[in-house]
């Protein structure tokens, strides 16, 4: 279950909390949730009632992205609640790296877009993963290169278009991508 939170503050400016929930055995998307309106500390819940009711035994892997004081709020209260199965950031930061020593730190923090979207991408360019959200994959196709050469979401950069009500700022793609990701990093491990 690949976590992206807002602020969840249901303005048109604001941006979606998703829950983007992938079977890591066959790499299909299995369901989503996007809200803008759900402050982070009831999204917290939200995510590990749904982890319960996809894994009674609590084998749902969470890796929610810690960004901002939204992210910091949200893992906070993933700890006071206790469940179990989270990434866990690599010692060198938030990146996942392969056979790194692992930090203690719940959570993934994006250092950069493309290294968290790369997976995505080449998922879906070689057709390994499924995505089932239409909404994803436009949110995917959104994405620009800018002239730094960082990959920017044009809404995240811009959100005061109040064309974008209730319309995704590249939430749906980073939740998907470090879902993906972390399913890479678990194929990975399992084969070494």
């Amino acid at each position: 279950v690949g976590v992206d939170v807002s602020a969840g503050t249901s303005g048109d400016t604001s941006s979606n909390s998703v829950l983007s929930l992938w079977d890591g055995y066959d790499g299909e998307q299995v369901g989503e949730i996007a809200i803008n309106g759900l402050y982070p500390i009831p999204f917290a819940r939200l995510a590990v009632a749904v982890c319960w009711w996809l894994s009674p035994s609590g084998e749902a892997f969470l890796i929610p992205e810690t960004n901002g004081g939204a992210g910091r709020t949200f893992m906070e209260e993933l700890m006071r609640i206790g469940y179990a199965n989270l990434y866990e950031a690599d010692s060198g930061g938030g990146e996942m790296k392969y056979n790194t020593k692992k930090s203690g730190m719940p959570g993934y923090h994006t250092t950069r877009t493309s290294t968290t979207l790369e997976p995505l991408l080449a998922g879906l360019s070689h057709q390994s993963i499924t995505p089932r959200s239409r909404a994803l994959i436009a949110e995917c196709g959104e994405y620009e290169i800018n002239q730094r050469a960082q990959w920017v979401h044009p809404r995240s950069v811009n959100s005061r278009d109040s064309s974008a009500l209730g319309e995704g700022h590249g939430d749906r793609a980073m939740a998907a991508g470090v879902a993906v990701r972390a399913a890479l990093v678990g194929d990975r491990a399992l084969q070494e």
